[in-house]
């Protein structure tokens, strides 16, 4: 059977037009499979329509027969397999990035909720240590300059989830390039974070 290299459409790890369902089929369990294609292609040697194939811990029933390693070879040039697999997991390591920084946005957003609370609770226990009679004044003294030091760590986690600056009292020209510069260093260490993650996943078998 002759060949032609398909003309590929986005997305184009999907079935294409002139794609059989057979040879995307095997495609789709070739993206899972971190191996070359003849690996591959001898994984499958002598099973049929029907059979399990077991390889890395993985077990499907084959739902078409397999092709000889020649055929394999010739969908995986003419139908460039390297190419969509790649942007198959390109996409969808994209897709996980999204929804984890979806998360972290949810996340930052109950957890500055929670530590406004916490920081206008700050401003009632410093006036009942200062109503306190029966506590030495070292004793006070240190335990106002420990709650304005949590409150203060409190206030600077609020400003940095924000990307607002931590010295709100300079100009407005400074305040706002300072906002501008610790929203960006935020935003990249957060995207830093996904991207290791997603390195690893990347460097994964793909079962």
């Amino acid at each position: 059977m002759a060949y032609t290299k398909l003309e590929l459409v986005e997305p184009i790890y999907e079935l294409q037009e002139k794609e059989t369902e057979r040879q995307y089929y095997f495609f789709h369990i070739y993206c899972h499979e971190d191996s070359d294609i003849s690996s591959f292609a001898r994984s499958l040697d002598g099973l049929k329509k029907g059979d399990i194939w077991r390889n890395m811990g993985r077990e499907i029933q084959l739902e078409f027969n397999p092709p000889k390693d020649k055929t394999f070879q010739q969908w995986n040039a003419y139908n460039q397999w390297k190419t969509r697999k790649r942007e198959y997991w390109k996409c969808r390591l994209k897709n996980i990035r999204d929804e984890l920084q979806k998360d972290l946005i949810e996340f930052f957003k109950a957890d500055s909720v929670e530590l406004r609370k916490s920081a206008q609770k700050d401003w009632l226990l410093d006036k009942q240590i200062d109503m306190d009679d029966k506590t030495p004044a070292h004793l006070k003294s240190k335990g106002k300059n420990e709650l304005a030091t949590a409150h203060q760590k409190k206030i600077d986690t609020l400003l940095i989830e924000s990307g607002m600056p931590s010295d709100i009292t300079q100009s407005e020209v400074n305040m706002n390039v300072e906002a501008d510069v610790k929203q960006e260093v935020s935003a990249d260490v957060k995207l830093k974070k996904m991207q290791e993650l997603a390195d690893r996943m990347e460097g994964m078998t793909y079962d």
